[in-house]
């Protein structure tokens, strides 16, 4: 499968940001990292990372892209892709 903006369905925009916030969560916990680890690993304070979790602060492409980019290179990008959707 390709990037995650190529499996959200244009004009959805509800799916989408529930895709996304998926893509954010899935990817810290396959990342086997904390809150702070992964603020930590964002240049980030652990609220921020709360915050978008817990849909307080709005998420970003460019935090994605963060995410992403760790994500594979642990090896983990495909298995948030192929995670149900």
């Amino acid at each position: 499968m390709g990037h995650y903006s190529r499996r959200m369905e244009p004009g959805n925009r509800g799916c989408a940001k529930r895709k996304k916030a998926v893509i954010f969560e899935r990817g810290r916990e396959l990342l086997s990292l904390s809150q702070p680890e992964l603020a930590k690993e964002l240049g980030w304070s652990s609220k921020q990372v709360s915050n978008i979790e817990t849909r307080s602060r709005p998420l970003q492409k460019q935090t994605l892209l963060a995410i992403e980019c760790l994500l594979r290179r642990k090896g983990l990008w495909n298995k948030i892709n192929t995670q149900g959707s």
